[in-house]
């Protein structure tokens, strides 16, 4: 089988990582297209506007799955290429925004299976939650390599988007404690970004549904995750995984959070331990492979 992974720009590096996945962890073949090279690097397979090249793509596909938008199917101006085998990976926050909207494109296209990049979405539409790829030995080792000397314990966050992750927020709640170090890490290429979350002792992530992308990768190297999600968001990641993988708190108790994993020793294991589990169960190359493969070959077979 032969899947073709699409989209705008690769904002996480999830689309890419999907592909390698399946390319290591399975006998089928995977190939990834991206229009524009986002500038925080991650990695790219084939980057491309060129009419011809997406259509010669689309056309060695068994299966397209477009990430977010349709637009890697109408480059240069060309009519919509409308593969058989269509399936679309929504994102946050344009997809909360705009369900009712992208749901019924999707059905005017003949879209076969509409997935979403975390649990949360599984309120607005009929979606598969598809966990982002992790690859978790590549961050354990980076971990091992990078785990901080600092005699204070470090206190990290590293927003994409610091309004969203209410950065501010943490600053003002931590910012001007001295028996921490707070560290923002923000508008770095992604390699830096992973060195520096890398010597944290906690990681701060997003207060209103969940993990993001920050909080994988630095759950996946066994650091403990602080976030919260509102009540229906935590429903479904409930529902979806069984229980929340990261130390609930809202920002308000932020710093009796920090207080609560920096005390007691049994505490901080148990939330690095139950990151890492979550990781592995979800996330990790082999069980991504198999989630994302067995969709593709129910389309493709006509399931």
């Amino acid at each position: 089988m032969k899947i073709l992974n699409m989209c705008d720009a690769d904002y996480t590096g999830g689309a890419y990582r999907l592909v390698e996945a399946v390319n290591r962890e399975t006998k089928h073949e995977a190939r990834h297209m991206c229009m524009v090279h986002h500038p925080f690097g991650y990695p790219v397979g084939v980057q491309t506007r060129d009419p011809d090249v997406v259509r010669g793509l689309v056309e060695w596909a068994d299966i397209v799955n477009v990430h977010a938008t349709f637009r890697p199917l109408r480059v240069g101006g060309m009519e919509e290429l409308r593969p058989p085998n269509l399936m679309i990976t929504h994102r946050g926050r344009y997809y909360r925004r705009n369900s009712k909207h992208v749901n019924a494109s999707a059905a005017g296209r003949g879209v076969k299976r509409q997935l979403c990049s975390t649990a949360d979405l599984t309120r607005y539409g009929p979606v598969i939650w598809m966990p982002t790829a992790i690859p978790q030995d590549r961050y354990k080792a980076l971990r091992k390599k990078r785990r901080h000397s600092s005699e204070l314990p470090i206190v990290c966050q590293a927003p994409s988007n610091p309004r969203m992750k209410r950065t501010d927020e943490v600053r003002e709640l931590l910012g001007g404690r001295t028996d921490i170090r707070l560290m923002i890490v923000s508008g770095r290429h992604h390699d830096v970004v992973m060195r520096r979350i890398a010597k944290a002792t906690i990681f701060v992530d997003r207060f209103r549904i969940g993990l993001g992308t920050g909080g994988l990768e630095a759950a996946a190297m066994g650091i403990p995750v602080i976030a919260w999600a509102d009540q229906a968001d935590e429903a479904c990641i409930l529902r979806e995984v069984g229980y929340l993988p990261y130390y609930k708190s809202t920002m308000e108790d932020l710093p009796v959070a920090v207080d609560d994993l920096l005390s007691s020793p049994s505490l901080y294991s148990e939330y690095a331990e139950r990151g890492q589990e979550y990781i592995r169960t979800f996330h990790d190359y082999p069980a991504i492979a198999r989630r994302y493969v067995t969709i593709c070959e129910e389309i493709v077979g006509g399931v």
